[in-house]
C-alpha cells in the first residue's frame, strides 16, 4: 500500500513472510547534487536474527569507505550507495555475481503493533 508522512512525503508498505516493510523515500541536498535515500523501517512479531535485505546486485560491488554499521560501497564503479544503521557486506550468488546485502537491525520495541523493529538507510548517488 501507500501512505503519506506529515510532510506530505510517500510512504509505501508491504508484508512479506510476517515481516512489515516501510520504504520512504526522500531527496537529500548534498554538495555536488541531490542524492536519493531510502528510509526502510522492518516490524515483527518474532524476533528474527536471519531477515536481510539486497540492495544492489553486479558484477564489481567494492568497499567505498566506513565501517560496522555505516558502511558505503561502489556498485559497478558507477555509483555509491552508503547504508547506516546496519551491517552491510558483499557476497557471491550461483551465477557468480556479488550481491550488496543488509542484516535487518531488529531490537525489541514490544509495542502493540510489533515486539520488533528495525531501521536503516540506504542513501545514492550517481
Amino acid at each position: 500500500g501507500r501512505s503519506t508522512d506529515g510532510d506530505g512525503r510517500p510512504m509505501f508498505h508491504m508484508e512479506i513472510d510476517g515481516a512489515r516493510i516501510t520504504e520512504q523515500p526522500m531527496p537529500r541536498l548534498a554538495a555536488g547534487g541531490t542524492r536519493l535515500v531510502r528510509r526502510f523501517t522492518v516490524a515483527s512479531d518474532e524476533g528474527r536474527g536471519d531477515l536481510y535485505a539486497r540492495l544492489a546486485i553486479g558484477s564489481a560491488i567494492e568497499p567505498a569507505g566506513g565501517e560496522g554499521k555505516d558502511r558505503s560501497w561502489t556498485v559497478e564503479g558507477f555509483g555509491v550507495v552508503s547504508i547506516s544503521g546496519a551491517n552491510s557486506f558483499v557476497r557471491e550468488n550461483a551465477d557468480g555475481d556479488r550481491e550488496l546485502m543488509v542484516k535487518i537491525p531488529f531490537r525489541m520495541v514490544g509495542r502493540d503493533d510489533a515486539m520488533f523493529e528495525g531501521t536503516f538507510e540506504v542513501d545514492t548517488g550517481w
